[in-house]
């Protein structure tokens, strides 16, 4: 499976570390340094994003993955609000 990391903080590192070792992909990893990277073209590819930021983004780039029509999962919390 091909997977996009969106937050990579400790537990974006975790994801990628477990996910690498049952043999998966990560084909992008956003981070504070790189986040206009979070395209709906650069994420088409991938088979699924796993979303790990803050409140104030994760609406935002759950919406990205919606637009690339890629499946995401969120595990960001306190964004009840939208």
């Amino acid at each position: 499976m091909k997977i996009a990391i969106i937050g990579y903080g400790r537990m974006g590192k975790m994801i990628e570390e477990a996910a690498v070792e049952k043999g998966h992909t990560i084909g992008l990893i956003i981070d504070m340094n790189n986040q206009a990277d979070l395209t709906a073209q650069n994420i088409a590819d991938h088979d699924v994003a796993i979303e790990f930021t803050t409140a104030s983004s994760a609406w935002y780039n759950i919406s990205v993955c919606f637009d690339a029509y890629t499946p995401v999962v969120s595990g960001t919390t306190g964004w009840h609000d939208r």
